[in-house]
């Protein structure tokens, strides 16, 4: 999604808020799934598709709700789903203490989607918004953990995460979409070397053997004002590698609000250090003099108008 904003010589002053409350539960802040809709099952290698799968899963559990009784108790270990608090093992992922459990967004809760073990599960996760003018800017954030094998697998066998927003036609929206499958130096993620095994710090009996690839909060915004009086969808989905050998998991926030500008002050005085921000998680930005064809004065999120 693209931000374009034309400079002109009186610029009046928006403060947007981005929150749960125009998009209600979006953000787990309940310390729930209410209003979120989940699956569980396996990543079946015979499928050949990013999907959950319900059949095929050799023992593991499944079915087209929430897993239970672990998608119920804040702070789980267990299950496809979970939420997250804030202070949950000091706010460090149990086996990557680089990676913070907690959200840029703020709050008090995240959702995790994966377990900490692998065993080939699967889970999914979707949200059904009710577009308005009030909660027409959307923001997601998410940060992935993947094991990357060795070979032996092809893509859609990896451990993955994909996210997705679909229009309401239930067709994927390509500028609100991100798929990663568990391979090595993929654009974006760090390693988190466990030669000798990497000890949950949640739980001391689980012990990580291979290298994690793991990728710090990241943001996707969009624009929902052409689906203003009509429904889309936040879905999410992911897991272990479909041969049961290797993990994969992910934490994911969101918010919505007025699509809007933040300024840094409520004055904007002749001399002062001022800026304006767009909405985070935008793929490109433009700030333009005069009018929406004027040249290009800014390209990043911020801009100190001159």
């Amino acid at each position: 999604m693209r931000f374009t904003l034309s400079l002109i010589f009186i610029i009046s002053t928006f403060w947007s808020v981005l929150g749960q409350s125009a998009c209600g539960n979006i953000g787990f802040e309940n310390g729930n799934f209410q209003n979120w809709e989940g699956t569980y099952g396996c990543n079946d290698k015979s499928a050949g598709d990013f999907e959950v799968q319900y059949t095929n899963c050799s023992g593991l559990p499944s079915g087209q709700s929430f897993q239970q009784p672990q998608a119920s108790q804040v702070n789980s270990l267990d299950g496809q789903q979970a939420i997250v608090s804030a202070a949950f093992n000091g706010g460090r992922d149990p086996y990557i203490p680089e990676l913070s459990i907690q959200s840029p967004l703020g709050g008090n809760y995240v959702a995790r989607l994966g377990d900490y073990y692998a065993d080939g599960a699967l889970g999914s996760m979707e949200y059904e918004i009710d577009v308005t003018e009030d909660n027409a800017l959307l923001t997601i954030y998410y940060a992935i953990v993947l094991e990357a094998p060795n070979g032996g697998h092809v893509d859609h066998e990896r451990p993955y995460f994909r996210l997705r927003l679909l229009d309401p036609s239930n067709n994927s929206v390509s500028c609100v979409e991100y798929l990663q499958d568990g391979t090595a130096d993929a654009e974006g993620f760090e390693t988190k070397t466990c030669l000798g095994g990497c000890v949950s710090s949640a739980d001391g009996n689980r012990t990580q053997e291979s290298d994690l690839q793991y990728r710090q909060w990241t943001a996707i915004s969009t624009n929902l004002l052409p689906y203003v009086g009509q429904k889309v969808t936040l879905e999410f989905t992911g897991g272990d590698c479909a041969l049961t050998g290797h993990i994969g998991y992910a934490y994911v926030d969101a918010a919505c609000g007025v699509n809007e500008l933040t300024f840094s002050s409520e004055l904007f005085c002749k001399g002062a250090d001022h800026f304006l921000s767009a909405p985070v998680g935008m793929s490109k930005y433009e700030w333009r003099l005069g009018s929406a064809t004027g040249p290009i004065v800014g390209t990043s999120q911020n801009h100190v108008p001159t």
